[in-house]
């Protein structure tokens, strides 16, 4: 029989192992966009990664295969979800939660009751509240809003009004710094089973800093335009997200297993391109007939205005109009500054055909548009492709240029805030914990094998029918055998229900826009 004071003494006990049990996380996924293994082998090399040292060396570590386009919305919601673009619905940023066909694998666990928690993983505004977990969307967020609600404000990713270099160097050595304890306290808060937390830092400088962290790769001239106190930046952040890995991990159990992924990865882009200001989409309302579908998308060394489909004489007009709006951009000295190109996405009716060096000419173009990220045949009336012309140089930036009759400054039609990085595809991967086995061989698997590998180590059903597979020679082979992956009708688990947003869609066009994604 258990006396008065020791039965008390062990109930406490008891308590304390089950508060710890529940407490513990099965899995936590640790996402880094543009995080590279270009820039990470080198640290590793001078030991200054020791976090993610100490993980590779007890687990595994791969080259991640991602899929196309490479952009962020897109990778990492096939990460998510374990299918491509064509079956998620995904391909291109000017998306959000509505737009996603199937669910991800945070979903899944959720319907077999595990408390699951995403802090700003991209495309999840508007929330689908998970039972017993949280949702803070990612900067794509088109408003505030977070499930549960009491959490909006203090935790969103905020470039709200940055605009300089400077303002974006701050604020990403911002996000690295004081995310993982925010994030620790989600965890403690809602006593997580699975949890994912997103750091977007790595991708915003690796754009605007890859020059100054690798100028070896650049020429002379861009070299010495280099403002001094940015050198070394990427080496800097990377050594903060090590930073930031190791606070999240130390709070963790030892059971949890951790996973690091990121969507791609960086190299330098040759010459720092210079970006197209907003000047160009307030004027373009102007240079197309009221009522007419379209938008100004492009790239950053060129513009492209798409033409929605409707009638096709009308449409016709409106993007002639456009072409002629981009002829019109002259020095004050009546040198052109675009040459503006169409190219035809509906099938032209008779009358309307186009000759044979006009269709090899469009032909070039949509190649060039490919490699350049951009795709020039998607459901359109069709394009028109403004190319800066070599005038630009002896305007920009001091000078002036004229749009037809009116006369402004050169630099506010182009941004001096170049992007000197551009994407890589192949990503990051490493995974440590129960159940990954250690090697110190570089693997290689695709994005699509995260999600089953997740909801596994999550000790969670997937869906039958996934493009991605369980990348079973990243795992114990005992731990596997006595826990093989199960699944379950694609059908079986419905999407759960949206939160309504209060906000359109004009918050997401000034965010994307803020971090150089849209014009």
């Amino acid at each position: 029989m258990l006396g008065p004071f020791v039965a008390p003494a062990l109930f406490v006990i008891i308590l304390a192992l089950g508060a710890a049990a529940i407490a513990a996380p099965r899995v936590v996924l640790i996402g880094v966009d543009g995080a590279s293994w270009n820039v990470i082998d080198p640290l590793l090399a001078e030991g200054q990664l020791p976090n993610l040292a100490a993980l590779m060396a007890r687990g595994v570590h791969a080259n991640l295969e991602t899929v196309e386009p490479v952009n962020s919305p897109t990778v990492w919601t096939a990460m998510a979800t374990g299918q491509p673009p064509e079956i998620t619905g995904i391909a291109g940023f000017m998306v959000d939660e509505r737009d996603v066909r199937v669910p991800r694998v945070f979903e899944w666990l959720a319907h077999q009751g595990l408390r699951v928690g995403m802090y700003q993983y991209l495309v999840t505004w508007p929330p689908r509240p998970l039972p017993n977990g949280f949702v803070i969307p990612g900067w794509l967020s088109g408003g505030p809003e977070t499930a549960p609600a009491d959490l909006a404000g203090s935790h969103r990713y905020d470039i709200e009004g940055i605009r300089s270099r400077k303002g974006f160097w701050d604020e990403s050595f911002a996000e690295l710094a004081r995310k993982p304890a925010a994030f620790n306290a989600l965890v403690e808060r809602f006593d997580l089973d699975a949890g994912a937390v997103s750091f977007y830092a790595l991708d915003n400088l690796s754009h605007r800093f890859w020059a100054h962290s690798f100028p070896e790769t650049f020429d002379a001239e861009t070299v010495a335009e280099l403002e001094p106190e940015f050198r070394g930046t990427l080496q800097k952040a990377y050594v903060g997200f090590d930073a930031a890995v190791g606070e999240i991990t130390a709070a963790l159990p030892e059971e949890t297993a951790i996973v690091i992924s990121s969507d791609h990865g960086f190299q330098a882009h040759g010459s720092p391109q210079r970006r197209w200001s907003f000047f160009l989409e307030e004027r373009l309302d102007a240079a197309v007939p009221a009522g007419e579908d379209y938008e100004l998308s492009g790239g950053f060394a060129y513009v492209t205005v798409r033409g929605f489909k409707g009638p096709f004489e009308q449409r016709e007009a409106a993007l002639a109009s456009v072409e002629a709006w981009l002829e019109s951009f002259t020095t004050l000295e009546g040198d052109p500054l675009f040459w503006a190109q169409p190219v035809d996405v509906a099938e032209r009716p008779a009358g309307f055909e186009r000759g044979l060096v006009e269709t090899l000419k469009q032909n070039a173009l949509r190649g060039l548009g490919w490699v350049l990220g951009t795709q020039l045949d998607t459901d359109a009336h069709g394009f028109v492709v403004g190319f800066p012309l070599g005038a630009w140089e002896d305007v920009w930036p001091d000078g002036k240029i004229r749009i037809g009759e009116e006369v402004v400054a050169a630099r506010d039609v182009v941004y001096g805030d170049g992007f000197s990085g551009n994407h890589l595809p192949t990503a990051i991967f490493i995974a440590a914990g129960p159940g990954i086995r250690g090697t110190a061989e570089r693997d290689r698997l695709s994005v699509l094998d995260v999600a089953p590998l997740y909801a596994w180590l999550a000790r969670a059903k997937v869906p039958e029918g996934l493009a991605g597979r369980l990348p079973v020679q990243l795992l114990d082979p005992a731990a596997l055998s006595a826990r093989p992956l199960e699944t379950v009708p694609a059908d079986h688990w419905p999407r759960l229900p949206i939160s309504e947003p209060d906000a359109d869609e004009a918050d997401l066009e000034k965010r994307l826009k803020a971090l150089g994604y849209a014009n």
